[in-house]
């Protein structure tokens, strides 16, 4: 019995189809190759050859119109055949890199199913093997001369695009479980508002949905077999392949990660200045600013402690030694007139006083909400820690992860999953005040991003302090803040 023999399309091939998408795809492939070479963003490099790929495969369409119909020559439809069937497993390459990056811009590595240095490998890894199976597969379609050899490289090319779609699924899970818990328990990174780490996600969701649904538009033409309908009809192809991969070159277009990954280097810099001492600032240069470690501060102990340096000599050292005992005169709301804390440190000392930096400028602060659970939810207190000129106005709050513990009479955050806490917040307007927060709270406890929900019903990004010791040393109990009120009275 002879074989019959495999036709390479059961259509003629639309010439003004593929000339339309050549030019779309190239456009956008050299748009992406402009900001590869631009931003330096040399994990796109997949998604680059990826958009070549798509653009020499319409070209193989095109050249394969130019021909008689039935008489279609086997280069063409190679080059159509195999480019656009390994195209998206490039695109998936760099999608994949993409939220690993996004995991250390936010700092979001505890977040995560599986840690960075492994997702990129585990799933580029997957996206490898799929590569292989379905160019192996679609290889042997393309070289096939009976519907035997044809059928076999379907059934391999459909077991590469399974591969693909399972890789894909979890992927978009993984992704979607990472955003969920940043969400609920945010870092200090994903707080702040110059990284839009939730705009990229959804750019990721978007084109991996995009390359799921051709995937699976794939699969299902070639289980359908040679004379099935999506296979023989070449309007399916532009609609499920061609539309929606161009839809995902372009989307990066428009929201390229180098627009937030370069920002990861900023963020260090940043980091970094708050940590090290700047040399252009007086008193700084030779000692670094040095925190106690008493948990909770009175207010005789705020300004010294934030400005507590090594002295130069026994002079100042007595003289400082003087400053931190109980005949320290404490300024209070009508001492108008009256030198502040931080002047009189520098006075004594024998220094001229200067300002502390702008930190404002210096760091590019931004407001934000802190949640506030112990001593600071006294508008007084604060202000006496902000060294605000009035009282400031706070807000009821509550936020969702944590608990509160006790360390010895003093409270104590912990991370609780679903657990609410009620407290007090309040927007912080200056860099300043955010360092005279860190060392009233003192290195016992450290900042932590958070969702702060506001009485009003709204729910913001914000941080709050957590414990930073050993949980051993916590117990269980509660904060009163009358009680702690009634005792600075009696002080």
């Amino acid at each position: 019995m002879a074989e019959v023999k495999f036709r390479f399309y059961h259509y003629d091939p639309s010439f003004v189809a593929a000339a339309i998408f050549i030019v779309l795809f190239g456009i956008s492939t050299l748009g992406h190759i402009i900001q590869l070479v631009r931003f330096r963003t040399w994990y796109f490099i997949p998604f680059v050859i990826g958009g070549f790929f798509e653009t020499i495969g319409y070209v193989g369409r095109a050249l394969s119109s130019k021909q008689p119909s039935g008489e279609w020559t086997l280069p063409p439809y190679i080059m159509q055949s195999l480019l656009l069937l390994l195209a998206p497993a490039l695109f998936a390459a760099s999608i994949y890199m993409v939220l690993g990056r996004i995991i250390h811009l936010t700092d979001g590595e505890s977040h995560a199913i599986i840690r960075a240095r492994w997702l990129t490998k585990i799933f580029v890894g997957g996206d490898v093997l799929s590569f292989l199976v379905q160019s192996g597969g679609g290889g042997m379609l393309a070289k096939s001369k009976s519907q035997d050899d044809a059928k076999l490289g379907t059934w391999i090319i459909t077991g590469g695009l399974l591969i693909q779609i399972a890789f894909f699924g979890f992927f978009i899970f993984v992704s979607g479980f990472f955003n969920y818990r940043l969400r609920k328990v945010p870092t200090d990174a994903s707080s702040s508002a110059s990284v839009p780490w939730q705009r990229y996600l959804f750019v990721l969701y978007a084109t991996s949905g995009l390359v799921l649904i051709r995937s699976t538009f794939r699969v299902v033409e070639y289980i359908g077999g040679q004379d099935g309908v999506l296979l023989s009809t070449e309007s399916y192809l532009y609609i499920f392949d061609a539309a929606l991969m161009f839809m995902a070159m372009a989307i990066f277009n428009f929201w390229h990660p180098s627009s937030i990954i370069p920002r990861k280097r900023s963020m260090d810099t940043e980091h970094n200045a708050r940590g090290s001492v700047h040399s252009n600032i007086p008193l700084q240069k030779h000692h670094r600013l040095r925190r106690s470690k008493n948990p909770l501060l009175t207010n005789s102990s705020v300004v010294p402690l934030f400005f507590n340096m090594e002295p130069h000599n026994d002079e100042n050292k007595k003289s400082s030694t003087n400053m931190n005992g109980p005949s320290t005169k404490v300024a209070n709301d009508s001492d108008d007139e009256e030198l502040s804390l931080i002047n009189r440190k520098f006075l004594i000392s024998g220094r001229a006083f200067q300002p502390p930096p702008d930190y404002d400028t210096f760091l590019g602060f931004r407001p934000q909400y802190f949640f506030f659970y112990g001593s600071l939810m006294d508008a007084r207190q604060l202000r006496k820690v902000l060294q605000l000129e009035e009282t400031p106005v706070l807000q009821s709050a509550s936020i969702t992860g944590w608990d509160i513990m006790m360390w010895g009479q003093y409270p104590a955050l912990i991370f609780k999953p679903n657990n609410i806490t009620h407290g007090m917040a309040f927007e912080v307007q200056k860099g300043v005040h955010v360092e005279y927060l860190t060392c009233y709270e003192s290195e016992t406890y450290r900042l932590k991003g958070c969702r702060i929900k506001l009485a009003d019903g709204r729910e913001l990004p914000g941080k709050t302090f957590i414990w930073n010791g050993a949980n051993e040393l916590l117990k269980e109990g509660t904060s009163d803040l009358k009680d702690w009120q009634m005792e600075q009275l009696e002080k």
